[in-house]
This record gives structure tokens, C-alpha cells and sequence, in this order.
């Protein structure tokens, strides 16, 4: 047998022993794969893991819901979905669109979300391992150090414990990305430059933190390799070029709706608090320990870089990973100071959170330090090479077994000495019943709409969760909202919900689409359920179709027509404002302003907003003899809806024009697409 075949044969045991332990790590969910996810043994017990479990029920319905939109239609990714009706939801926290891709083959074959979470969650783990094989086992040619490096990279009780949030420790890209890097300058092939391109776009579709990792180690990686091969620049030009603009088109796509949400809603900005790790932390027993078996051998690779008595070629990655490895570990620290010198080093992330668009979206940056795990990793390979490379095969593997023997009893040590992150797993029931399930199998088009909808601390952690895993069995949009950022138009829906049992509310949630409502008899108790009786039993609007373990479901319709058109809010010329009993003239001082406008619905129809979206809309200022004396962008925006005859104030921030006198105007607002037509209208003094 050639040597190629003995090491693909090798390979392939490999791979199947990453597998088989991959699906040991997680067999608590075996008994029932499609009701049982696992989750730290640690949290079953404390308070903190109610939490855990809100997070991860989000996370497996975010995953089956982007698998179905994926499978049927793509497109549908940038619709509506969760906190309906905002669009392109995912931008208030993580897509998620790494892990959706590789839910897909599981959902299509299964149709089931939580079957195809646990998919996902096994998937993670073992793509991760074979990827650090592939790179280890090229810059190392030892398959028993890549093997062991494979064991230390994806079996990390950093990643093994944390299910909940695969996207979080998402590097799995990363290493392939490095090792395409690496052949396309020392092969400069295309298709070393298509592969390149492809993995760092399978990286951009994982978690922003790891996105920051990548940028960092593959910066330094880069710029490395720029240098060593400077002489075959010309000749790779077009490969670098065409890499780049592939992957700015990419993270265009997948990062450029955040900024977009950033300036057109006004969110993703502003984080008071960013948890970051103290270089203790990473030394063995840390919560961010990379582990006492990786350490020492990630010291004995290096060293032996240094120190050993032959000549290393120019080639040698060690050092470039290193110096790589040493910019990600201070992107995760806290400010600290130097000693004996006393310098004060602050995090670079950190500084940079005013200039780089996003950082100051960031929360954990201390999640980045997965690139550190990496760069440990890669240099433990060589330490298991130093120990290996003289050695006959068997006793090779014999080392490497005992390494990897060891990293697993590190994971699972129960003492707490060597890890405060045990990988030990339990199981708990996140399916919803069979009967709530057969419930809302064959929702109608149109929105759902749970009851009690309430986006307080306790609802959102409590509620909402489960009723984002009920939507990833009906796959219809809907109100419930969990994010890292709140819903802008949460306010909008928690003013129409509160209403009810008013006709004119349940005619505005039916002009926004909603066509389902779910109320769920155990959250809204005998008072709530009370209050909406006079709804439900309006014939005229509510139809009941059935119910469920404690899920009673609801069609709703309207009698009353609907229409998008402004005309139906519009005011006449004359018109000095349309109550002012309710809204006297508002004192206001330049530069900025916040005034509350009425808007109301003068037409017969209920008025739905014709976007769903805020308008752009102008605020112009009059003089008291009727002449325009300025005009501004008014940042905010009008109801979503209003039933016939109902009117609604909003507040609006408008710009004073400069050099205005005091006195008394009249300030109309209108849409930039019918700027002819007034929406609102507020007297204001000047002063």
C-alpha cells in the first residue's frame, strides 16, 4: 500500500472516530432526538439556566425557520419572520446562516426543527475537528498530530458546553480558510483561489466574533504570506483580486443589512457593556482556559521552533500564527497594565468602537478568543510532532492516544482543577406537545400574533421563546420578538395588543396581516382571558378553530375594507391641526426638536403604512402669514395602522431651521413620496 492510500485510509478512521465521538459527547438527546436537546450539566440546576434554555429554544427555531425559507425560498430570508413586521428581523442579533446551511439537507430529509438543531449542533463539532485534521496534517504531515490537534481544536469543553449557541464558537471555516491560503501562494492555482474564496465566505456566514477573529489571525497570516511569496505577486494578482471581490460581495450581503438597520432604525449601537476575559482566565482551571494538555504542548511546538538543531525552512507557519494569535488574545482582555513599566494597554477592539461601524454592537468580545483555541491548537500539533516524529508508527499512535485519552479526561474533569467548563451534557424536553403541534399545522397565510403579547423582561425570557419553537412548526411570521436588540416596532404592536378588546385594534392587527391568533389560556389567566371575551366572542371578526394544551387558535377577519393609501390620513390646507385640545402648541429650541404630531384616519377603510417600514418624511415650517421659511428630514415615523375614524400621536425629532426668529409657526409633516400631501400638522412657539 502506497503512502497516500495508507493516509487517506487513516484519514477516513479519523473521521469516523470524530463522528462516533462527536455523537457520544451528545448522546443525552439519543433516547428522542426530536424532542431532547442537550444543555450544561452545570445550569440544569441554577436559576441562570432558564435563561440558557430561552436562548436556546430561539436558536433551534432561527435555524429550521432559515432551513425552510432556504429550502422553498431563499429570498424569503430578507422578509418577515419573527418580530413581524420588520423585515430582515436577523439583524437585531445573529443570523445564523452558517448553521441554517448546514441545517438544510437534515430539515429537507426531516422536516422536524428539533431533529435537525441536534443535526446541527453534532455537525459543528465534527466539520470543526476534520478542518483543524486537514491543516494540521499539512503544515505538520503527521497524521497522529493532526489527529490530535483535530481532538483539541473541536473538543474544547468551551465548545462542547455551550449548544446553545453554536454560532458563537462558529470557527469551523477558519482552518480550511488558512490551509486555501497558504496552497493558493504556494501553488497558485485557481482552484486554491475558488477554495479560498469559499471558506472565508462559509466564515462570514458564522458569528460576527469569529468574522473579527478571522480578520485579525488572517490579517497577520496574510501579511506573512505576502512577504514570503512577494515575487510571485504578479502572477497571483488576479487570484487575490478575484478572492476579494467574491468575499465583498459576500460579507456586502450578509453584513450590510446590519448597517443599513443601524441607520434606518436607530438600533445596533450604543453597548454599555462588553464582557471581556482577564489574562488569568486562560490558564488551566480558567472559565477561559485553553486547556492544560494543549498549553504545554502548544509550548513544546513553539520551543522547538527556537531550539531544535536543524534548520526550519522560510515556510514555517509558527510564527506567523503566533504573532497572530498574541493580536486576538489582546482583542479579548481587558485593559490591563504593563509590569514593571506600568503601561496602561487598552483593548484594541474597544478603541477602535468609535471608528470601525458595528463594534459598538458587540457585546462579548471575550467569544473572539476561539481564534485563540485555534492558534493553540495548531502549535500543540507540533508539539505532538516533536514527540512523535522519531517514533515507530505504533508507538506514535500510542502517544497520540494517550494525548487524546488525557484531553478527554481534562474536559470532563469533575474537580473543577483543570476546567470550570465541564463538557458533561443532560437533556431536557424543547419540543412543543403533539397535540399543539397537530394545532397549528395548517395555519393560513398571514401573520401569528400570540396573546399575551408583551415584551417586558419576564414575558420575552419566559414566553416568547416557545412561541418562536411553535413557529418552527407552522413556519408563518409572527409578533413574537427575542433578540439582542428590541424590535423598533414592538411599541407599535404592544399599543394595538393592549387595546384589545377594541374592534378598531383588531381591525389594525388585520390590516398588518395578522391573520392567526394564538392565545395562550395558562400566560393570560383568568382576568386576561376575560378581557378579550367580547373579542373572541365577535363573530364578525374571530372564527375558533380548536384547542390544545392550553392553545386555543383564533382566525381573524375584519368587515371593515383596507387601504395603503396616504390620502386617507391627509389634511386640508386649512386645517390648523386636527385636535387641539389634545395637542396645544408645542414650545420647541433650535437645533433639535421632539414634537408629538396626531396623525388620524379620516376614510372609511382601516389604513395600513404602505411599507411597513418608516417613510422618509419632511417637516416643513410656516410663518404665521403662510410663507415657507425651512425645511428638514423628521426622523421617526406614523402608525403602522389606525382603524376609520382613530387618531394617533407620534413623536417626531425635527430639525429648527437655523436662524428662525421667534415666534409662532406651523410646522406640517408630509412623505417625500407625496410631499403634496400632509400627514400631520403641530402649531409650535419658538422660544
Amino acid at each position: 500500500m502506497t503512502v497516500a492510500a495508507r493516509r487517506r485510509r487513516s484519514t477516513l478512521v479519523v473521521a469516523l472516530a470524530f463522528l462516533g465521538l462527536a455523537v457520544v459527547v451528545y448522546r443525552a438527546v439519543l433516547p428522542d432526538p426530536r424532542t431532547l436537546v442537550p444543555m450544561p450539566a452545570l445550569l440544569a440546576t441554577v436559576p441562570i439556566g432558564a435563561l440558557y434554555k430561552s436562548d436556546q429554544l430561539f436558536v433551534a427555531a432561527t435555524i429550521a425557520t432559515n432551513a425552510h425559507k432556504l429550502l422553498h425560498d431563499p429570498a424569503a430570508i430578507a422578509d418577515f419572520g419573527f418580530c413581524y413586521p420588520m423585515r430582515a428581523s436577523y439583524v437585531l442579533g445573529e443570523h445564523m446562516f452558517g448553521e441554517s446551511l448546514l441545517a438544510v439537507p437534515v430539515y429537507a430529509a426531516s422536516g422536524d426543527p428539533i431533529l435537525t438543531y441536534n443535526a446541527v449542533v453534532v455537525l459543528s463539532v465534527w466539520i470543526a475537528a476534520l478542518a483543524m485534521y486537514a491543516l494540521a496534517l499539512a503544515w505538520t504531515g503527521s497524521v497522529p498530530a493532526a489527529f490530535v490537534a483535530g481532538l483539541l481544536f473541536a473538543f474544547n469543553p468551551a465548545r462542547l458546553a455551550n449548544p446553545a449557541h453554536p454560532f458563537v464558537h462558529g470557527n469551523l471555516w477558519t482552518p480550511l480558510a488558512l490551509l486555501a491560503a497558504e496552497r493558493l501562494f504556494t501553488r497558485r492555482r485557481w482552484r486554491d483561489a475558488a477554495a479560498l474564496a469559499l471558506f472565508l465566505v462559509l466564515q462570514l456566514l458564522e458569528s460576527f466574533y469569529q468574522v473579527l477573529a478571522l480578520a485579525i489571525l488572517g490579517g497577520t497570516f496574510g501579511l506573512y504570506l505576502l512577504v514570503v511569496h512577494r515575487r510571485t505577486l504578479r502572477e497571483l494578482a488576479p487570484k487575490l483580486l478575484a478572492v476579494a471581490a467574491v468575499v465583498g460581495a459576500a460579507a456586502a450581503v450578509v453584513l450590510g443589512p446590519y448597517l443599513h438597520a443601524r441607520d434606518y432604525w436607530g438600533v445596533l449601537q450604543g453597548r454599555k457593556l462588553t464582557v471581556l476575559v482577564f489574562w488569568r482566565e486562560y490558564l488551566p482551571g480558567g472559565p477561559s482556559s485553553v486547556g492544560l494538555v494543549a498549553l504545554l504542548l502548544a509550548i513544546l511546538g513553539v520551543g522547538d521552533r527556537f531550539f531544535r538543531s536543524r534548520p526550519v525552512g522560510r515556510s514555517d507557519p509558527r510564527l506567523a500564527t503566533l504573532c497572530g494569535g498574541i493580536l486576538v488574545l489582546w482583542a479579548t482582555l481587558v485593559p490591563f497594565r504593563l509590569p514593571l513599566v506600568g503601561l496602561h494597554v487598552p483593548n484594541p477592539l474597544l478603541a477602535l468602537a468609535g471608528v470601525v461601524p458595528g463594534l459598538d454592537a458587540v457585546r462579548v468580545l471575550a467569544s473572539v478568543r476561539f481564534g485563540v483555541y485555534l492558534v493553540v491548537t495548531l502549535l500543540a500539533a507540533y508539539g505532538v510532532l516533536v514527540l512523535t516524529e522519531r517514533l515507530r508508527p505504533a508507538w506514535a499512535w500510542t502517544v497520540a492516544l494517550l494525548l487524546a485519552l488525557l484531553t478527554v479526561a481534562e474536559g470532563y474533569d469533575p474537580s473543577g482543577m483543570l476546567t470550570t467548563r465541564s463538557a458533561q451534557l443532560v437533556a431536557y424536553k424543547a419540543a412543543p406537545s403533539a397535540p399543539q403541534i397537530a394545532l397549528v399545522k395548517d395555519l393560513p397565510p398571514g401573520a401569528v400574533l400570540d396573546l399575551p403579547y408583551s415584551t417586558s423582561g419576564a414575558a420575552k425570557l419566559g414566553w416568547m421563546p416557545g412561541q418562536l419553537m411553535l413557529s418552527a412548526y407552522h413556519q408563518r411570521p409572527l409578533a413574537a420578538c427575542y433578540n439582542s436588540f428590541p424590535n423598533p416596532l414592538q411599541a407599535e404592536l404592544q399599543r394595538l395588543t393592549k387595546r384589545l378588546p377594541d374592534p378598531g385594534a383588531a381591525d389594525a392587527l388585520y390590516a398588518l396581516g395578522f391573520r392567526t391568533l394564538l392565545v395562550h389560556s395558562r400566560k393570560m389567566g383568568p382576568a386576561g382571558a376575560q378581557r378579550l371575551g367580547r373579542l373572541l366572542a365577535d363573530g364578525s371578526r374571530i372564527k375558533h378553530e380548536g384547542t390544545a394544551g392550553g392553545v386555543q387558535r383564533f382566525t381573524l377577519s375584519s368587515p371593515t375594507p383596507v387601504t395603503s393609501s396616504l390620502e386617507s390620513l391627509a389634511l386640508s390646507s386649512q386645517t390648523r391641526q386636527p385636535d387641539p385640545a389634545a395637542l396645544p402648541p408645542a414650545t420647541v429650541g433650535p437645533p433639535m426638536a421632539t414634537v408629538e404630531f396626531l396623525f388620524s384616519n379620516h376614510g372609511q377603510a382601516t389604513f395600513v403604512h404602505p411599507t411597513l417600514n418608516p417613510l422618509a418624511l419632511t417637516a416643513r415650517w410656516y410663518d404665521r402669514a403662510g410663507a415657507l421659511v425651512g425645511s428638514a428630514p423628521a426622523r421617526g415615523s406614523m402608525p403602522l395602522a389606525l382603524a376609520a375614524g382613530e387618531s394617533s400621536s407620534r413623536s417626531l425629532e425635527l430639525a429648527v431651521p437655523p436662524g428662525i426668529a421667534r415666534g409662532s409657526y406651523r410646522v406640517d409633516v408630509a412623505a417625500d413620496a407625496e410631499p403634496g400631501t400632509v400627514l400631520a400638522r403641530r402649531d409650535v412657539e419658538v422660544s
